[in-house]
């Protein structure tokens, strides 16, 4: 009797348990009635191109066919913009252009749509639009002289994508040029006597970025500076122990003695000092001083000077530039003083 008590309370609990099975797969068939769910293949990977207030997203889809659009969504879902793809047989790329965005980081978030509308798992990537705030934080590259027609260029970062320089030449003929990091000197041809160019610099924030940054636009007038008499300011550096050299940013008056002659005190500050002429060569654009006396301190301490020979001997008519390499010495010639590079601009 007890038996048949256990197997019918077994029985009870084994017809319950299927009652409760049952009905929870009536549920579960209700919740897909309109079909089993279907995930499309999400966006793999995305490469991001930024520019100046847009961005271009390129997304690399898998082999999935059933894609048929991609959505992407920012701003916690508050704008978003979606383009149409048509598929190939395997893995393609598309490319999504979203424009007309505020300066700033954004956050992205990619899904893909098959034809029932169903919707991928999300692919998230972040990135920087730049714009005004950006462009106006650039510096421009350092402009070290202009005259005659050659620009001499400071030196480029490596942010620095170049610079762009406009002229328009003495026939009315415009120009613009892009000039590398890597040049030093740019020369402009045929140009007139109130000569003039217009130059900025060139950046892209980062090595994928679709859009070129300026810095604002700047007009520099050609200086035409000649050699002449007047006031010449020393450019080289006295690092020698003798005070009575001139130094950096001393002031120096040159007289043109002729077209290829000029005198001026290479010691100003030695007492009875003698003025030094300066050959110029208009050929091969160098000076030379042949040996002469340029100081007189009493015997046998007469001070004189001749050029040696070297890169520092050479003139620049655009810049208004005389410089000179010269051994100073006394009349006994036991090498006193040393060697000394004197270099000059006109003011």
């Amino acid at each position: 009797m007890k038996i048949i008590k256990y197997l019918t309370y077994l029985f009870l609990i084994s017809a319950g348990l299927w009652v409760s099975s049952c009905k929870k797969m009536d549920d579960y068939k209700k919740f897909l009635a309109g079909g089993e769910i279907k995930y499309p293949g999400k966006v793999d990977s995305v490469i991001v191109h930024s520019g100046k207030n847009r961005i271009k997203l390129s997304l690399i889809l898998g082999s999935d066919p059933s894609v048929t659009k991609v959505r992407a969504f920012w701003k916690n879902r508050g704008d978003s913009v979606e383009i149409d793809v048509a598929r190939s047989t395997g893995i393609d790329t598309v490319n999504m252009m979203i424009s007309n965005l505020s300066e700033g980081i954004y956050n992205f978030e990619l899904f893909t749509y098959d034809s029932k509308g169903n919707k991928s798992v999300v692919k998230n990537t972040s990135s920087t639009v730049y714009g005004s705030t950006y462009e106006g934080s650039l510096l421009d590259r350092p402009l070290s002289s202009a005259a005659c027609g050659d620009i001499k260029w400071g030196t480029a970062t490596a942010e620095m994508l170049g610079v762009e320089v406009s002229y328009t030449d003495n026939s009315n003929i415009s120009h613009k040029l892009s000039v590398p990091n890597s040049e030093l000197k740019t020369t402009l041809l045929n140009l007139g006597s109130d000569a003039k160019f217009d130059y900025r610099t060139m950046y892209i924030p980062n090595p994928l970025a679709i859009d070129t940054f300026y810095t604002a636009s700047k007009t520099i007038i050609f200086k035409n500076t000649v050699l002449a008499s007047g006031t010449y300011e020393v450019l080289s550096t006295n690092n020698t122990p003798h005070a009575w050299m001139p130094s950096k940013g001393q002031l120096i008056e040159v007289t043109q003695i002729s077209d290829n002659k000029f005198s001026f005190i290479v010691a100003p500050g030695a007492n009875s000092a003698i003025p030094i002429v300066v050959n110029v060569d208009p050929d091969s654009k160098t000076t030379s001083v042949t040996l002469q006396e340029v100081g007189n301190f009493g015997s046998p301490w007469f001070m004189t000077a001749e050029t040696v020979v070297n890169s520092l001997n050479y003139v620049s008519p655009c810049e208004g530039i005389i410089s000179l390499y010269l051994h100073m010495d006394n009349l006994l010639k036991n090498d006193q003083w040393g060697y000394f590079p004197v270099t000059i601009r006109k003011k």
